[in-house]
């Protein structure tokens, strides 16, 4: 499919959805300084799929509890732009649908995700008449905001190899200090998406991977990527 066709909301093929329920659940997420105070509707997205298309108007809005989402956009000669891989704590779709204006990402995941998805009508009215809900809200919107500008400071400033194992040290889980890296600490992006996301040539990063194979520091299986140890450092 086309990244910068419309997907309407009910294209979205979730493997469990629990019923709906009105009643509000704080939700605590990795780095979020505050709860955010969000409608309670649960559903697990398997890896592939797509949440919202670019160009697309926002009916509903996704908090990601759990897992990793792609933002991507398609120029216009056609070639697709990595731009953000995002975690826990995220909001798909929230600054589109409070303005109103069409989606300028496609998002898609990347791993297994739990979402939390609420109609935009209805988060609408919440933010002004409840006021914990708008706080919340707003809290996660400032941490988007600050990790984004930390985003293009490691792009600006940060070289290759250090936004690489940036990127690597995201997935990293589990125990620390092992030196095995756990199940879920796997770079779920294919090395030719990793290329795009650190703006290199897949030449380029597979130079980089062999030296990085060769220190010790990353190791490969089956096409994926982790760090041998969280607190590697370039």
């Amino acid at each position: 499919m086309d990244e910068g066709s419309h997907v309407p909301s009910r294209a979205l093929s979730p493997r469990h959805e629990k019923p709906r329920s009105s009643a509000l659940t704080d939700f605590h997420v990795a780095g979020c300084p505050v709860p955010i105070r969000w409608p309670f509707m649960e559903q697990s997205v398997s890896p592939a799929k797509k949440l919202l298309a670019q160009g697309s108007l926002v009916s509903r809005v996704l908090l990601v509890t759990e897992g990793s989402v792609k933002y991507s956009f398609i120029e216009r000669s056609g070639r697709e732009f990595i731009a953000q891989i995002r975690s826990a704590g995220c909001i798909v779709g929230l600054e589109s649908a409070l303005t109103g204006t069409p989606a300028p990402f496609s998002v898609t995941t990347l791993t297994e995700c739990k979402l939390h998805p609420t109609n935009t009508d209805l988060l609408r009215d919440l933010m002004i008449n409840n006021p914990l809900v708008a706080y919340s809200v707003a809290q996660a919107i400032a941490f988007e905001a600050l990790s984004h500008k930390t985003h293009l400071i490691d792009i600006v400033a940060g070289s290759t190899r250090e936004r690489l194992i940036a990127l690597l040290s995201q997935q990293q889980a589990g125990p620390t200090g092992t030196g095995v890296a756990t199940r879920s600490a796997w770079q779920p992006l294919k090395k030719y998406e990793i290329a795009k996301l650190l703006g290199v040539t897949p030449e380029y990063l597979s130079r980089l991977l062999r030296a990085l194979k060769h220190e010790g520091i990353i190791e490969s299986q089956q096409r994926r990527l982790a760090l041998r140890h969280a607190s590697a450092r370039g």
